[in-house]
Parts: structure tokens; sequence; C-alpha cells
């Protein structure tokens, strides 16, 4: 595999990776190194015709069709649940009676909306949740360029 050294906006490229909504997708350029959103709401007019070097208009093509970008899918529900199951296990000195409730939520089909709520009655469990929960995300970002055979120009911040 060839290894591509491209210059990458780390906070653009978590925030892809973070995104909960489901209405954009996000793609990284493999040739420019740029971030791709694509979705409801985007400025840039998709539908639009653009013309080739002869002056004739060119077939739109879907962006995951594209083969210079990259698509980025941000980890599902099923993902961060297993990761905070794995927080709830590892992490010490978490207020018991939350971890508890936390626990519980987690045996929901839909537990998002529950685990949520629970965090934001617990600030220091918050905040050491979704600092465990971006180091999973720098690991899957990691990851992902890795097994695309791109080399950052420069580390990411959590790297230095």
């Amino acid at each position: 595999m060839k290894i591509r050294k491209l210059k990458i906006d780390w906070q653009e490229l978590e925030e892809a990776f973070s995104r909960r909504q489901h209405d954009f997708v996000s793609y990284l350029d493999r040739v420019t190194g740029e971030l791709v959103m694509d979705g409801e709401g985007e400025e840039e007019d998709h539908d639009a015709p653009s013309y080739g070097a002869s002056g004739a208009p060119v077939a739109a093509t879907s962006r995951k069709d594209d083969v210079t970008r990259r698509y980025i899918r941000p980890p599902g529900t099923a993902r961060k649940v297993g990761w905070f199951q794995v927080f709830l296990d590892k992490e010490e000195g978490l207020d018991a009676e939350a971890v508890t409730q936390l626990r519980e939520a987690l045996t929901d089909p839909e537990p998002t909306d529950k685990i949520i709520a629970i965090l934001r009655q617990n600030p220091e469990l918050s905040d050491a949740w979704y600092d465990y929960r971006a180091h999973r995300v720098r690991e899957m970002i990691d990851e992902w360029l890795t097994a695309d055979g791109i080399e950052p120009v420069e580390p990411a911040p959590w790297r230095s």
C-alpha cells in the first residue's frame, strides 16, 4: 500500500469522528487532506452542473463514489455503549450511585438519553467520561489513518 503524506486539520477530523448528527456525512480527501462535509444545510449546491475542459456538462458523482475521498464513519451507539461499559469497569473513584444508575441505563434498548441525563447531574463523572471517549476516538482515528495508508505531515496534537 502506498503511503500518502497529508496535512490534516486535527480538530476538524476529531469533530467528524465525534459527530452525532445523522444528516451529515464527512469525508477526508486523500489528495488534499481537506475534510469535506456533505448533508442537509450545506451551502455548496451539489446538484448544480459542473463543466469539463471542453465546456460540456460533467455528470455529477456521489461523494461516496469519489475515489479521492475516504468516508468517515463515527462510532455507532453500540460501540459507544461498549466503551461506556469498559469506562465504568475501569475508572476508579466514581460516584457509586451514579455508576449504578448508568449500569441500569445501559440495559435500556435506547440508553443514550438516559446516560446523558445522568451525566448532566454528575459533572465530575461527565468530564471523566468525555475524556475517556476522546481517547477512544483518537485511537479510532489513528487506526483509520493507518489502515488507509495516510501518514500525517504533522503529528496529532495528542501525540506531542
